[in-house]
């Protein structure tokens, strides 16, 4: 007797290695539903201090604290689509209106900052972004 031959699509793949260790295997922004639109990335941040700008980023770290008057505050790190580290800050105004909706990929508007040599962007929009339909669970 033979055995069928089972066909497995790559994105299956990724998103079985996604549900089995909490991360995928492939870059995140492969999953996505949309492509995200132009953006600035985490390589050129240094040089947009002081400005606004839009980035995308992978959600990798996240660590929730209180300032010193005692409001919640917190501070993240992406990844953005190249694997490049952007640090970010939420505020309070920030939090409450945008909570962290847990592990994704994150739009992010925000102000770019400097102390000490160290740039993040100061966070006062941000929005998870879709994924696509997993194939496994597709008609």
């Amino acid at each position: 007797m033979d055995l069928p031959i089972l066909q497995e699509q790559e994105l299956e793949q990724d998103f079985e290695f996604f549900e089995l260790m909490g991360f995928p295997l492939c870059s995140p922004f492969r999953l996505l539903k949309e492509d995200p639109p132009a953006h600035h990335t985490a390589a050129e941040i240094p040089r947009l201090k002081g400005k606004t700008i839009l980035t995308y980023g992978y959600l990798v770290s996240l660590k929730n604290s209180k300032s010193a008057s005692g409001k919640a505050i917190a501070f993240a790190m992406f990844h953005d689509i190249h694997g490049e580290i952007i640090d970010t800050v939420h505020f309070t105004s920030s939090l409450v209106r945008y909570p962290f909706s847990g592990t994704g990929i994150y739009c992010l508007k925000g102000r770019v900052v400097e102390e000490f040599d160290f740039y993040c962007v100061e966070v006062f929009y941000m929005k998870k972004q879709s994924y696509i339909r997993d194939p496994r669970f597709s008609d």
